[in-house]
């Protein structure tokens, strides 16, 4: 009998129908296709044609830090620390490690040297292996040396906007003979998610082997563009054999783990919200916003709708040698303005961005030296 297996039901964008033919600068258009965020179907065994459960697709390298390989042990500690990961090109984040170093007499090894390093949190989203690079602690250490190992585990990519938030349905899919146990978060979440819910077990009668729960995140408005947050799924059903003593074995399991990208400069529309609404969300007017959103027909935005995905500004791309307080200039905005609209951009030493790195701009048009 096969083991249960994870499954997910979660928003999809869609493309609204065209809307009428409307005047854009003198010239007529056609087509107007405005982005929606699409709810996921609700309770997933009672699914609508085209809204299908999906297996959950791990594709992609999670980008955690698996282990850290100590290449030299250096000399001089006379106490342990903690270590951080400094990221390649901005992209990775949430690693914390603790170093122990050899103290003299205490036999574990070269005395001054580091001897052994505990990972707390693996982070995620390092595409490369980052720095490793004492953080606190250390003192007296000279020459230490790490090596971040990256690990092989995949995750299945979700998209998460500002306003209606990430929702979405993780379902434990069994055979009827066996009930599911435990379907469940395994390990912590990231910080930055620790507003989200995870509603009761719900179980399907018809069809029997079904259990799901609801998963939902409202991402506060300055986390946008923050680096991919990583958490994990697992379940476990009731087949485990039962011993003479009583003593059950564990049931059959699986797991999953997802990856989150909040999406920079882009928010999407609650219900009975208006451009007016979102442009003061953002600091800024609805000309602004309505400027962004060439495919709005009416100025005063009241045709924007629930779900509906709305650009804040415009997107720059980091070239090489610019500077914060440079950008700042060009568009008008002051450096924490660039900062709250780009949380990855806001936790990354200067030093540390570069080429290509994106950005969400608000341009100020009445004080922008372009």
């Amino acid at each position: 009998v096969p083991p249960p297996s994870l499954m997910i039901a979660s928003q999809a964008v869609r493309l609204d129908p065209p809307c009428r033919q409307y005047e854009l600068m003198g010239e007529s258009v056609s087509r107007c296709t405005k982005r929606m965020l699409q709810p996921p179907c609700r309770r997933p065994f009672h699914c609508a044609d085209g809204e299908p459960i999906i297996h959950i697709n791990e594709a992609n390298i999670l980008g955690e830090i698996a282990s850290i390989r100590i290449t030299s042990g250096g000399s001089g500690c006379i106490e342990g620390g903690e270590l951080e990961a400094r990221a390649i090109e901005g992209f990775g984040g949430g690693f914390h490690a603790t170093f122990t170093a050899a103290t003299r007499g205490s036999g574990l090894g070269t005395s001054g040297a580091v001897v052994s390093v505990h990972i707390d949190n693996s982070g995620s989203g390092y595409f490369k292996p980052p720095h490793i690079v004492i953080a606190r602690g250390g003192r007296g250490c000279e020459g230490p040396l790490f090596e971040a190992i990256l690990g092989t585990r995949k995750y299945h990519a979700l998209d998460a906007y500002p306003g209606l938030g990430l929702h979405f349905e993780i379902i434990s899919v069994d055979n009827p003979f066996d009930t599911i146990k435990t379907l469940a978060i395994d390990g912590d979440l990231p910080p930055l998610m620790a507003s989200s819910t995870l509603s009761p077990p719900v179980e399907s009668t018809s069809p029997k082997g079904l259990t799901s729960r609801t998963f939902r995140w409202e991402p506060p408005r300055n986390v946008a563009g923050s680096r991919p947050l990583s958490f994990c799924f697992s379940t476990e059903d009731n087949s485990g054999e039962v011993l003479p003593s009583g003593t059950q074995l564990a049931g059959k399991t699986d797991s999953a783990c997802f990856m989150v990208t909040v999406v920079r400069c882009t928010y999407a529309v609650k219900t009975r919200e208006t451009l007016l609404h979102v442009a003061a969300y953002y600091s800024t007017n609805w000309v602004q916003i309505w400027a962004a959103n060439v495919l709005l027909q009416d100025p005063d935005g009241n045709d924007v709708s629930e779900g509906q995905l709305v650009n804040v500004g415009h997107t720059y791309t980091l070239e090489k040698g610019d500077e914060m307080q440079w950008i700042s200039r060009k568009f008008g905005m002051s450096v924490d303005a660039i900062y709250n609209l780009n949380y990855d951009v806001a936790q990354t030493p200067p030093e540390l961005l570069g080429a290509g790195q994106r950005l969400c701009i608000i341009p100020n048009s009445c004080s922008t030296n372009v």
